[in-house]
């Protein structure tokens, strides 16, 4: 074998090496770019946990307002006097900018109850005037105050987001939780669990 096929053959390993090289590097920065995503997905799902964890130890137990609500604007009633079982409220308020936040909220909602437009038992309650929000849901009622100040009573600093709450026959509020359009599957974990606590065989005596 002569000198020059000798460093033919010792090119073509070096630029293989190199190659290879090149390749396993390229594949670890892959790799530490898809740990990375996961990792920050990881820590801005604890941080929504956290987030809807200390709102529902806050407003646990506390007392939702007996405002004078109406869905007809004839008609005004007392909110508690439609409400004799636990019941899933979304809350839109009037502040609210975000129309896919809104979307988000009430369509994860009617993905996982069928009768949503008809179920008594999911209040859907906003300030929000005009159709704004009616067009997004057609033949569901909108509870709204009489009163333009109107306080729920429900303590949450994101005031500018939809959330969810459950609230009971006696006023009493649980369950807080602000669906995020980024984390679909921690919103569908939630309504599975609402929906398989409060509304699969009938409404809890508790």
């Amino acid at each position: 074998m002569n000198k020059k096929t000798i460093y033919t053959l010792i090119a073509v390993c070096v630029l293989s090496i190199i190659g290879l090289q090149i390749f396993v590097l390229s594949q670890s920065s892959a790799a530490e770019k898809r740990a990375q995503t996961y990792l920050e997905a990881i820590k801005m799902q604890g941080e929504i946990l956290y987030r809807d964890f200390k709102y529902s130890m806050i407003n646990a137990g506390n007392l939702m307002e007996n405002n004078r609500v109406y869905t007809d604007p004839n008609a005004s009633f007392f909110l508690f006097d439609s409400i004799n079982a636990p019941a899933l409220m979304i809350c839109v308020p009037e502040s609210n900018q975000c129309s896919s936040c809104i979307d988000n909220a009430v369509n994860s909602v009617r993905d996982f109850f069928p009768d949503f437009s008809r179920n008594n038992r999911i209040i859907l309650f906003s300030q929000i005037s005009g159709s704004r929000l009616s067009s997004r849901v057609s033949r569901k009622h909108i509870y709204r105050c009489v009163s333009d100040s109107c306080n729920l009573g429900i303590i949450n600093s994101e005031e500018q987001k939809p959330f969810y709450v459950v609230v009971h026959p006696d006023r009493r509020m649980s369950m807080f939780f602000i669906p995020d359009v980024l984390m679909p599957d921690l919103t569908k974990q939630y309504l599975n669990m609402i929906k398989e606590k409060y509304f699969i065989d009938g409404p809890p005596k508790h």
